[in-house]
């Protein structure tokens, strides 16, 4: 055993201390790295973990900033369904819309991380983890960062330029987790499988019902969706991946960081940011 040596994140097995695994050829990243990978990837779906807690935390945030900010103070049965959450904490925390969308177009990323009910995270989170299993294995966590990073973005300027920038609050992953079923749909089209069209029309049709039902955010959904077959297209047409791995692994980190600065910034501004909307949609300043 090589003194100075540590245990690959990956395949779990002791390598030699190098920039990569000498068994599974995995990028390795400074030692403190390879420390947080392996305690997050201890179910081999570190990009899946990460982007799903940052989920969770932040509607831990935004239940908290509710009760103590909102009168009447709501109820935690308020919580549960998809529109709990006042619309100006959604606000506060990042979400899109009151001619923000524009303005301020890093909203169509800490957007994704948001939920307005313990519903509509519980339905995004469940999605985003049956396919962050059939997918994140095959594609490594960084292109599945990169992918629910950008699908969902994209996602949100299309529907920002579909509805001409909405007059109410939007939020939520659900046009990321339509991107993530778009990664898996471009692997299969650039595998020409023959159960391409059949899960491409099912997921359109999840997403119609979602739609008619919840009123959900169709644009976002459908631009996601598009961004996704055509990265996961990319992906599957790739001969070499490994040779890419260490520039996406630093883009997935930098996304990633920038998403989480994004959240922070969102609540530096907050007060400014809700002056001007009040301002321009002549809104009271309190229930």
């Amino acid at each position: 055993m090589a003194v100075g040596g540590r245990i690959c994140p990956h395949c779990k097995r002791y390598t030699a201390k190098e920039a990569r695994c000498i068994y599974c050829n995995h990028f390795l990243g400074p030692e403190w790295l390879v420390g947080i990978q392996r305690v997050l990837a201890e179910n081999g779906l570190l990009a899946t973990n990460l982007l799903a807690g940052v989920c969770v935390l932040v509607f831990f945030g935004e239940v908290v900033v509710s009760m103590a900010t909102v009168k009447p103070t709501p109820s935690v049965m308020s919580f549960v369904f998809f529109s709990g959450v006042d619309w100006r904490v959604m606000m506060r925390f990042g979400a899109l819309g009151t001619g923000l969308d524009v303005s301020e177009p890093w909203r169509m990323l800490t957007a994704c991380f948001l939920h307005y009910g313990l519903l509509h995270l519980g339905m995004n989170m469940m999605a985003l983890f049956d396919f962050g299993r059939a997918l994140e294995p095959k594609i490594k966590w960084p292109r599945f960062m990169v992918g629910f990073i950008v699908t969902g973005v994209f996602g949100f300027a299309v529907s920002t330029w579909w509805y001409g920038g909405v007059p109410y609050s939007s939020a939520g992953a659900s046009g990321a987790v339509f991107g993530v079923q778009g990664l898996l749909l471009g692997q299969m089209l650039a595998a020409k499988d023959k159960a391409f069209m059949s899960f491409l029309w099912r997921t359109v049709a999840y997403s119609m019902i979602f739609y008619f039902a919840m009123r959900t955010n169709q644009a976002a959904h459908m631009g996601g969706l598009a961004a996704g077959i055509g990265l996961g297209y990319l992906y599957g047409l790739e001969k070499r991946p490994w040779h890419r791995e260490r520039i996406f692994t630093v883009l997935a980190i930098a996304l990633f960081a920038f998403s989480v600065g994004s959240l922070v910034y969102a609540q530096v501004h907050y007060e400014k940011d809700m002056r001007a909307v009040l301002e321009r949609h002549a809104l009271p300043d309190d229930d």
